[in-house]
């Protein structure tokens, strides 16, 4: 359906102020998302008119009005859709575009001039070609053009160069080129930020080393994955005298020391927010010469770090907590299978000093998790799939890494340096960023207790802690275990960013902020910035004030989101073409599938080897599938929790939807 041009320059009674903000993109329709500072009381995204968005596209600072505008209407995947009764935004001014270029699909229409479709994600819908600047693309092929004229999707399309042909939408080689400009991620340093990484100090000075407390001598070990390239953190587990508890130490890479603020490094890692992790390629937010080399704890170097010493009783309650700079020298890089094999009782790790260290920590990081999930924390680990690719850039496989107890080690004794850090800035009143988690809408929730229901479960409507984890009980061994727990996860507000420590809700405590990852993620650099005021190391005049901190976490929790829709996008395209590869195999393989969505045209699937949902239309799913209780309903359309066999048939690569077929019964 076509969309009429409607005049919007009456605002009804229930707009409210213009207000600044960011536009957004979630699944093709561009949302306005509000800035905490300069409204606080609109939380949220807020669908954006099609035809009142001002050509603004995802990432663009914009000032919008909010409110319930009649008639308001949106375009989400190819259908028009209205907004009835809720609150949407209209765009009244682009402050600062995020980019000037997009990537489109050049298509030859029959009778018609040629036209470049946008890709619904940061573009208009449609672009007019008028010059080339490389020789003209086939049909289908993917194309980067810059705009020759001021655009407004309101207006006539858009005249635009094409500049770079880039290839097929479906092959694997170009996913990464291809998120990296659909979501405008920043992949080379400028060489001005190169140059400042390149002069800073390999060591450190003699009167540095004074100011450090000195671990070097001590049994301070990383434990990373197989594939780690940088390893920001470090531990060492000491008992105390007369076995009275323990001592924990988690030395976390120093890059304070390094980045100092105002630097071009400390810009160009403000402006990326963190790294982004592609399926073949890193955007690391620091250049390598700090990630893999100054930052990077390895074995046998001198490494300065930011320590947090956490006294432990014998049943893992804290007892106390101080914090210092420090300077370690690893004895030993540790990869999580290893440390599993000794946790398991089966090897040693050739130390028996580090072998009876890390026995201990596995002891009393069994108890501190005990404590947590007694607390009412959610135990939401689920297994992460990881695509395979070779060094040519082709998807080869993919494969499930489940967390083990290894894992689950470092992440406990995380938690609490996480955790003890916050409370400490807490207390001391002073500016900082807090990582928050609040309390899931219960309008998702009771969509995933109608799910539970199809399964013979039953828990409130009313969300709390304590109805979750009776749900995760209940689910815990079942089959559609993971499934399920993905479901769940959906219901979840985002964590994100803020100056004001509400707490953290899945992991039930009052305090909590990023302190381990200073290397990935910006926030964690301003908290140990805001340590080092706290420790008296530097002046209370370099204090961000509360209104500059406000700023930084809205901004790094903007592109923490964008790195996630990145790495989702990413991974998702790789899979829907591996699929598509392994579909001319011979025979056809055949997936696992369990329904998790049923609509009067098909059902929504979720592939259970892949983590990835599909489509299944109607006529092919009627009176079909196995598996499950209740597995009908009365149109004959199977309910959610039924299993099918499937085979794949094709890829909507513009809506990102693999469709499938039911392996004949």
């Amino acid at each position: 359906m076509k969309a009429k041009r409607r005049n919007f320059d009456a605002l009804p009674r229930s707009a409210k102020l213009p207000v600044e903000g960011t536009v957004c993109v979630h699944n093709h329709q561009l949302f306005f998302s509000p800035s905490a500072l300069s409204s606080p009381n609109l939380k949220g995204r807020y669908p954006i008119d099609d035809f009142c968005s001002l050509g603004a596209l995802a990432g663009d600072r914009v000032v919008a009005y909010v409110g319930n505008f009649p008639g308001t209407r949106y375009k989400r995947h190819t259908k028009w859709h209205e907004c009835r009764g809720a609150a949407s935004a209209r765009v009244a001014e682009v402050i600062n575009r995020c980019r000037t270029d997009w990537i489109g699909s050049y298509q030859i229409r029959q009778g018609g001039a040629p036209i470049v479709r946008g890709d619904g994600v940061n573009a208009p819908a449609i672009m007019l070609p008028a010059e080339f600047s490389c020789a003209p693309p086939e049909h289908g092929l993917l194309v980067r053009v810059e705009p020759l004229q001021a655009y407004d999707c309101r207006e006539t399309p858009v005249r635009v160069r094409v500049v770079e042909i880039i290839g097929r939408e479906e092959d694997p080689k170009i996913v990464e080129y291809l998120i990296i400009n659909r979501y405008a991620l920043r992949d080379e340093f400028a060489p001005e930020i190169l140059k400042e990484a390149e002069e800073l100090p390999l060591g450190l000075s003699v009167a540095e080393y004074a100011t450090r407390e000195d671990w070097r001598e001590e049994c301070v070990v990383t434990i990373d994955p197989l594939d780690a390239r940088d390893f920001d953190d470090a531990i060492c587990l000491r008992r105390l005298p007369e076995r009275q508890g323990w001592e924990l130490a988690v030395h976390i890479a120093d890059v304070s020391f390094y980045v100092r603020p105002g630097s071009a490094l400390d810009v160009e890692a403000q402006r990326r927010g963190n790294s982004t992790y592609l399926p073949a390629r890193v955007l690391p937010m620091l250049p390598e010469r700090l990630c893999d080399d100054l930052c990077s704890l390895v074995p046998g170097k001198d490494r300065p770090t930011v320590l947090c010493l956490i006294r432990l009783d014998t049943q893992g309650r804290v007892q106390g907590c101080r914090v210092a700079r420090a300077v370690i020298r690893s004895q030993m890089r540790i990869a999580y299978p290893q440390f599993q094999g000794l946790i398991n009782g089966g090897m040693s790790l050739g130390d028996a000093r580090v072998d009876g260290m890390l026995r201990n920590a596995a002891k009393l990081a069994l108890l501190m998790r005990m404590r947590r999930m007694e607390a009412g924390a959610l135990d939401l680990d689920v297994p992460e799939l990881r695509v395979l690719v070779n060094g040519v850039g082709e998807t080869i496989g993919v494969e499930t890494l489940q967390s083990d107890e290894s894992h689950r080690v470092i992440e406990e004794f995380m938690i609490a340096a996480n955790e003890q850090i916050a409370r400490m800035l807490r207390g001391a009143s002073i500016p900082t960023i807090f990582r928050i988690h609040t309390e899931p809408e219960t309008d998702q929730w009771v969509e995933f207790v109608r799910l539970l229901r199809t399964y013979d479960i039953s828990v409130s409507p009313i969300p709390s802690r304590e109805e979750m984890n009776k749900a995760l009980c209940a689910i815990a061994n079942h089959p559609d275990e993971t499934l399920l727990k993905v479901a769940l996860l959906r219901t979840m507000a985002r964590a994100c960013y803020d100056t004001h420590p509400v707490g953290h809700f899945g992991l039930a405590t009052p305090d909590y902020c990023h302190f381990t990852s200073p290397i990935r993620r910006y926030a964690d650099l301003v908290v140990h910035r805001s340590l080092l005021v706290l420790c008296g190391i530097e002046k209370k005049e370099t204090f961000l004030p509360i209104e500059v901190c406000g700023r930084l976490a809205e901004h790094i929790s903007r592109t923490e989101r964008i790195s996630a829709a990145a790495e989702t996008e990413a991974t998702r395209r790789r899979l829907f073409a591996y699929i598509q590869q392994l579909s001319f195999a011979e025979p056809l393989p055949v997936f696992s599938a369990v329904v998790v969505g049923v609509w009067g045209h098909g059902v929504a699937v979720d592939l259970e080897d892949f983590h990835l949902r599909g489509y299944i239309p109607a006529e092919f799913v009627r009176a079909r599938g196995r598996g499950g209780r209740r597995l009908r309903g009365k149109d004959g359309m199977p309910q959610a929790g039924s299993r099918f066999s499937v085979v794949f048939h094709s890829v909507d690569w513009e809506r990102s939807i693999v469709e499938l077929r039911p392996v004949q019964q």
